[in-house]
C-alpha cells in the first residue's frame, strides 16, 4: 500500500449522513470497470483503501452494506439516504476500498490502475500514461467480468 499522506483524511457523502475519519496509510486510487463496480457505483469506481483499524465512522447512520447474491463475501457500502458509494470489501480482508470521491482532500493521491478495461464503457476514455489491465491484474485472463 502507498503512503499517499502523513495526515489525517476525512470524508463524507453528499447529504452527511456518513462521515468518516482516516488516520493510516492509502494505498494509490485504482479503477476499476468491472460489470459490478459499474452497476454499484453508475460509472466506474474509483476507489484508494485504508485498513480497517485505520477507517473511524464519525457517522454511520445512513451506512448500509450491499451484498451481490452471487457472491455474499463481497460488500459494497453506500448512504442509505443520499446514495453515494462509499465502500467495498471482501470478507477476509483487513482493508476497505474507499471511494475517493468522498474523500474531502484528494491532494498527493494519483490512478495508478485501470482494471477491467475490457468491460469499460464505451464513452469511457482511458488514460494512455496510466497501466491498463483487460481483467484485474492476477486474475485469469479467460475470467469473465463479475455481473
Amino acid at each position: 500500500m502507498t503512503d499517499t499522506t502523513s495526515t489525517e483524511r476525512t470524508g463524507s457523502c453528499l447529504c452527511g449522513g456518513l462521515r468518516y475519519r482516516i488516520t493510516g496509510p492509502m494505498r494509490d486510487v485504482l479503477d476499476c470497470h468491472c460489470i459490478r463496480c459499474r452497476k454499484a457505483t453508475g460509472h466506474h469506481i474509483a476507489a484508494s483503501s485504508a485498513r480497517i483499524v485505520d477507517i473511524h465512522l464519525d457517522a454511520a447512520a445512513t451506512l448500509t452494506w450491499f451484498h451481490p447474491h452471487d457472491d455474499p463475501n463481497v460488500a459494497y457500502g453506500f448512504c442509505s439516504t443520499c446514495g453515494a458509494s462509499a465502500f467495498w470489501t471482501h470478507g477476509g480482508l483487513d482493508t476497505w476500498s474507499v471511494c475517493a470521491g468522498l474523500l474531502d482532500d484528494t491532494s498527493g493521491m494519483v490512478t495508478a490502475e485501470q482494471w477491467w478495461i475490457s468491460t469499460a464503457g464505451e464513452y469511457v476514455h482511458l488514460a494512455d500514461d496510466i497501466p491498463a489491465f483487460e481483467t484485474q491484474p492476477g486474475s485469469s485472463a479467460e475470467a469473465a467480468p463479475p455481473s
